[in-house]
């Protein structure tokens, strides 16, 4: 896998561990920032969207069930982000993303099964999947 894609996609996960840690220290509103809660669940809302974003547009590279599949799963994540984020409180917001994180993790384990997305990528989606969720977890239970 390509070194910068690498690096962008853990970099990701660095808002995720900070805010998270801002949360367990009880550090609600930061200088020039304001609300922890806010800048997590905006973060989130906005990386779960890119992520059900790049599965529409893989769509056009697959055959098979996941040619119209894709797109269709993408749309409804898309609307279950964009919903969870209107209309959950905090705590609700995290565990919904947590959810979604976790599905969109799991779609991408199916194209991996059918060879549409390399090992390399998977194993990394596989890990930071694995530390947004659990920053996400952490978040809803200490808020």
């Amino acid at each position: 896998m390509r070194k910068i894609t690498t690096l962008l996609t853990l970099s990701g996960t660095i808002p995720f561990a900070l805010f998270s840690l801002c949360l367990g220290l009880k550090l609600y509103d930061l200088p020039m920032l304001g609300s922890v809660k806010q800048w997590l669940g905006t973060y989130a809302v906005v990386i779960a969207s890119f992520l059900a974003g790049t599965h529409w547009g893989q769509h056009f590279h697959v055959k098979g069930f996941w040619q119209n599949g894709l797109p269709i799963l993408s749309n409804i994540i898309a609307l279950l982000i964009w919903s969870s984020s209107v209309l959950l409180s905090f705590k609700f917001l995290m565990l919904s993303l947590s959810c979604i994180f976790s599905i969109l993790l799991c779609v991408d384990a199916e194209l991996y099964k059918n060879n549409f997305v390399t090992r390399s990528y998977f194993n990394l989606r596989c890990f930071v999947s694995l530390v947004t969720v659990s920053t996400l977890v952490f978040s809803g239970y200490v808020s």
